[in-house]
């Protein structure tokens, strides 16, 4: 389903029940779950791993708060797809689109980052955006504000605020909390001159979603660290074919597919099994024999070592700590 045809009565209607929750303290996910504010990968690391070296290159990414999407208009991508099955995450992303294209730089930090005790959506600058969204957007975000008397905190179940929203913290992460990299992004915006589309749908939809189109390079970020939850996914067996088939066919020639992104627990596991040396545990050994066991990437490069290459980045972590990132070029 494209984004333009949310039902966006029933969207309020679920953010408002959201709303009278508490923070949610672990990931769940639906049509209608909390909204994630801000990166929790290290997307700039990731996306410099795939050199895609053509003109009018295009992608297929996870939609999220759009840092993928934003770091590939920054390489130079022109047309990218992206999918999010959370309606409510479409919503927030078209907020962070305005805002980057219309506030200056010391703003949208301002905006967007800082103390997760203290972070809201103020009743200024929701006003001064509030007119760029689409109708429908527009719509949604005024009505929640006015519910919220002209402020919306993010101190309830309808945002994950439970990760680190500090701007240098997510500059490490993300090239849109970097002011030279902010300016670019949003010249290039303005500029009108790239393509971005966003759908509803869940991950092994994909293929007929996007039926017909091929891709230079398709991103799934960290969706099957939680692949027990897909029902059609749910195991490694299925994934693998999901990736090497259907994914496969969607790719151009020579294009890429990021499968699988892994925090320093999934790191360490992996690495212990490959006999790599790992730095210092921050985990209990139960925590790591249960991943080895269990953890999506562990038990993938078990069963399918051949079909998948491993590059491992700085971690997101606080401290020295590294990220694992599983992937597969398409080859003729």
């Amino acid at each position: 389903m494209e984004a333009k045809n949310i039902n966006i009565t029933e969207a309020l209607d679920y953010s408002l029940q959201l709303m009278h929750k508490p923070v949610e303290q672990e990931d769940t996910f639906s049509r209608y779950s909390p909204i994630y504010l801000a990166p929790t990968s290290n997307l700039k690391d990731m996306v410099n791993l795939f050199d895609v070296n053509k003109d009018n290159k295009s992608a297929l990414v996870v939609g999220s708060q759009g840092g993928l999407a934003f770091e590939l208009l920054l390489k130079g991508y022109k047309k990218i797809d992206c999918f999010d099955k959370n309606i409510l995450q479409y919503m927030y992303f078209e907020l962070i689109l305005v805002a980057i294209k219309n506030l200056t730089f010391e703003g949208f930090t301002k905006f967007l980052t800082g103390n997760k005790n203290l972070f809201l959506l103020s009743d200024d600058i929701l006003n001064h955006l509030i007119y760029h969204l689409s109708p429908m957007a527009f719509e949604y975000w005024r009505e929640l504000q006015d519910f919220n008397f002209g402020f919306i905190n993010i101190k309830n179940g309808l945002f994950r605020s439970d990760y680190y929203l500090d701007k240098d913290y997510l500059a490490k992460l993300s090239s849109i909390y970097n002011e030279a990299d902010f300016l670019r992004l949003q010249k290039i915006l303005n500029s009108k001159e790239y393509e971005i589309d966003y759908h509803i749908c869940d991950i092994e939809d994909i293929p007929y979603e996007f039926e017909g189109n091929k891709y230079d390079l398709i991103m799934f970020d960290n969706i099957f660290q939680y692949y027990k939850s897909i029902p059609k996914l749910d195991n490694v067996a299925a994934a693998n074919r999901f990736a090497t088939g259907q994914i496969n066919d969607m790719l151009n020639p020579q294009g890429f597919l990021q499968m699988a992104y892994g925090f320093y627990l999934s790191c360490t596991a992996t690495k212990q099994n490959l006999n790599l040396p790992t730095q210092a545990y921050r985990y209990p050994n139960w925590a790591i024999v249960d991943e080895k066991k269990n953890g999506f990437i562990p038990q993938l490069l078990k069963k399918y070592p051949n079909n998948y290459k491993l590059d491992f980045i700085p971690g997101v972590e606080e401290g020295k700590t590294e990220n694992v990132v599983l992937s597969r070029q398409k080859h003729l």
